[in-house]
């Protein structure tokens, strides 16, 4: 019977394309405001949340595998980061959505941290005091020179491994 048991666990450990756990911490901000804050989310809807940077406290838990970030929650439902592009936009939003599909693939975690969908022309993070109350994350497209508005600043995103 153990043996059993442990079989069916390596099984789903090797069938997970999921990694290990992290939070998204941001760093590197030409506003100190932006720095050391956690990814967390914000509620627009039962599919969709904004992505925005919070305190530890409410920092949120993913895992990156494939190309997929996905949000580690206790849920039969599969919520991804997702770039949101609007059209012709210089930067544009990001959301945590349920299974966001297509939309949430193409994400890379380098030595200078998480890099957004190349297909979507990332050209880096951007944090901005908006609505919410909260600092809000948004990225840059590539292939445009953005003008930053003064309530905004980049960012980067590095993983913090050491979650509980």
């Amino acid at each position: 019977m153990q043996f059993l048991t442990l079989a069916l666990l390596a099984t789903t450990a090797a069938a997970s394309p999921m990694e290990k756990v992290f939070n998204l911490k941001s760093f590197g901000a030409t506003e100190p405001k932006f720095n050391d804050l956690y990814l967390s989310t914000y509620h627009v809807s039962p599919t969709t949340s904004d992505a925005v940077l919070q305190g530890a406290k409410e920092a949120q838990k993913f895992s990156y595998g494939n190309g997929t970030v996905e949000m580690v929650e206790k849920s039969p439902l599969k919520w991804e980061l997702e770039l949101v592009t609007v059209n012709e936009a210089e930067w544009n939003p990001v959301q945590v959505n349920v299974d966001a599909g297509a939309g949430g693939k193409g994400f890379s975690v380098q030595k200078t941290g998480l890099e957004g969908a190349k297909s979507q022309e990332f050209g880096g993070w951007l944090a901005c005091d908006w609505y919410h109350g909260v600092p809000q994350l948004f990225f840059l497209a590539k292939e445009y020179k953005a003008d930053i508005p003064s309530t905004c600043s980049k960012v980067q995103l590095k993983p913090e491994y050491n979650v509980v």
